[in-house]
Formats: C-alpha cells, sequence, structure tokens
C-alpha cells in the first residue's frame, strides 16, 4: 500500500481502509479494521446486528468521524473535497424532513455536491426508480420503504464512481428490491465500485462479486476486535 500524498490523495481508485478503529466513549464498534476494495468490484460486507457494519458504512461515506486508521476512496483521503460528487451512501435509517419536499430535498443535495444542473440530475435518478411523480410530495406522505427508495435514488444520483450501500433492500417491496438489484448492476457495468453491507447473506450473494464477513467489531474488547476475511466469490450476471 503506497503512502498518501501531501495532499491527502493516493494512487488508484477503489477503497482501502487500514486499522480504522471507531469508539463511542468506552463502546468499541470497529477495532483494527482493514480491507482493499478494488475498484469497479462490487463487494459485501456480512456481519450480524452490533458487529459494526453501520459505523462502517458511516466512516467511508464521510458523516462519521473514525477514532483512527486511514481511509481512501477513489484515490482520495475520506471526507476530502475533492469526492464531492464522486461517492453516493445510503446510510441505515436516514433522517429525512418531514415538511420538506422529496424534489426540494434532492435538488439541494445534488447541488452541494456540485452537479451542474442539479434539477436534471434528480429527475434522472428519479425516472430511473421509476417514481418521477415523487418531486412534489414531502416526505410525511411517504411510507418508510419509500423513504428508502429516495436514500438509493440519492446514492445514485449522478452516476457515482463508488457506491456505499447499508441494508439497500430493507423495508422494500419485492418489485423494488429488483429495481434496487437493477442500479447496483448498474454500477458494475460501468466499472463503479460499490460496497454492500448486510445481515442478510442471500442479498450479498445476488449482488456480490466478493463477500467479506466482518464479525465482532462491536464488542467491547479491543483484543477481540473486527476482522475481514474473504470468504466466497459470486460473479454478478
Amino acid at each position: 500500500m503506497n503512502g498518501a500524498g501531501h495532499d491527502g490523495a493516493r494512487e488508484g481508485g477503489g477503497i482501502h481502509v487500514r486499522g480504522l478503529c471507531k469508539r463511542y466513549g468506552e463502546r468499541v464498534a470497529i477495532a483494527n479494521f482493514s480491507i482493499d476494495v478494488r475498484s469497479g468490484a462490487t463487494v459485501g460486507v456480512l456481519g450480524p446486528n452490533g458487529s459494526g457494519k453501520s459505523s462502517l458504512i458511516g466512516v467511508l461515506g464521510g458523516f462519521i468521524h473514525p477514532s483512527s486508521g486511514e481511509i481512501y476512496i477513489d484515490g482520495s483521503e475520506v471526507g476530502s473535497s475533492a469526492l464531492l460528487g464522486r461517492v453516493g451512501v445510503l446510510p441505515d435509517g436516514t433522517p429525512f424532513p418531514d415538511d420538506v419536499f422529496v424534489g426540494k430535498w434532492l435538488d439541494c443535495l445534488a447541488a452541494l455536491q456540485g452537479f451542474d444542473a442539479p434539477d436534471r440530475v434528480v429527475d434522472e435518478v428519479l425516472r430511473v426508480i421509476g417514481e418521477v411523480e415523487w418531486r412534489g410530495l414531502r416526505f410525511r406522505e411517504l411510507s418508510f420503504g419509500m423513504r428508502r427508495r429516495v436514500g438509493l435514488a440519492q446514492a445514485f444520483m449522478g452516476s457515482p464512481r463508488v457506491v456505499i450501500l447499508d441494508e439497500p433492500t430493507e423495508g422494500l417491496d419485492a418489485g423494488a428490491v429488483e429495481a434496487t438489484y437493477r442500479l447496483i448492476s448498474d454500477c458494475a457495468t460501468r466499472r463503479g465500485t460499490c460496497v454492500i453491507a448486510s445481515h442478510d447473506r442471500s442479498v450479498l450473494e445476488r449482488c456480490c462479486d466478493e463477500i467479506a464477513m466482518m464479525a465482532n467489531g462491536g464488542r467491547s474488547s479491543t483484543e477481540v476486535g473486527g476482522e475481514v476475511r474473504v470468504v466466497e466469490s459470486h460473479p454478478i450476471g
């Protein structure tokens, strides 16, 4: 693994994590976690509830600060402004403001990510998920499953180079699950890099090139810690 340059960038794409630790007070959520995801791969992270998967997704997404470790995504250090518009994230339990319109929310996010024509980017991703009419709905009008689909639209907006998903099929009906698999497959087709965390092995087997197991990352003892190992390979298609 090459060292980072002075600007916080490193050569190569994909995702590279070394010695990641995350503590919440005295509780250790992730301990000494390392993984490499090559550019263009779709990799699943499998683990039970409490294994640290959601904390990992939060760190990779840049909205949970790691306690220690090195994390590079698509050649840049996590949290770098260089990643705006290049990384899409679906975290667990995405909060949405009840009184805000779906379209307005997505338009603002697209603008913050630096897209030249935010409204067109939003219209395109809403067409992809088949719900253009949701632009005029407030979040309070949406069910849990509908909100999850808006979260997916948010993650895939602008065809990002890297997509990071936490339990992407949670709360979805059968049709929406199939649509989600198509989004992930399309990402793979255009050589995007994707990391998917789930407790459901069948979800990961359906869409991932490789599955890594995350065990014990949520234990309070750093002696147990988190470990990652590739357990199987499943070609897409």
